[in-house]
């Protein structure tokens, strides 16, 4: 979690937690090489943006994961996970993550806002979401664009709903 030995600033702040925050002015780029991150929960703040430049992201997290900054793989695929619980992937507004495929499976998959935002639209890419207990919500959608790749949207939970909101699309 902590990237001292390799000169970096952008330390996590809680490392006997596990813990992975990126601050407001620790925008990572990779020049086309691959991020990854693994702990307990992560979040980028607004400003802490994560472009790879075709490479691909992974964020694997047993906490909640909150995007609050863009996170652009270009060609690179996109695999996001929240796996304890009910513990969400959420997208803050005005936030997008564009990838070439994206996988995000997660206790639920919220957005603030209708401008949070899920692009694979660059091509062939698939989108696979898997919120255990919801995708969107209440006054929480997001929206989904893709070029001729599938959707898939998966909810296990009883009580889960997948929510297309005001100005939703769904073609089949």
């Amino acid at each position: 979690n902590a990237n001292t030995l390799a000169g970096g600033v952008n330390n996590d702040a809680n490392p006997a937690a596990g813990n992975v925050s990126l601050g407001a002015s620790g925008s990572i780029s990779t020049s086309g090489g691959s991020f990854s991150s693994s702990g307990v929960n992560f979040t980028n703040a607004a400003g802490g943006t994560i472009t790879t430049g075709g490479g691909d992201v992974t964020l694997t997290h047993t906490g909640p994961v909150s995007l609050n900054a863009n996170i652009s793989a270009g060609a690179g695929a996109a695999s996001i996970t929240g796996l304890t619980g009910s513990n969400a992937v959420s997208f803050a507004s005005g936030v997008t993550l564009t990838a070439a495929s994206a996988v995000i499976d997660a206790g639920a998959i919220t957005g603030a806002g209708t401008s949070a935002h899920i692009d694979v639209s660059g091509g062939a890419g698939n989108i696979t979401l898997t919120g255990r207990n919801g995708i969107g919500g209440a006054g929480a959608p997001f929206r989904v664009t893709f070029g001729t790749g599938a959707v898939a949207l998966n909810t296990t939970a009883a009580a889960g709903n997948i929510r297309l909101e005001a100005n939703s699309v769904l073609r089949v």
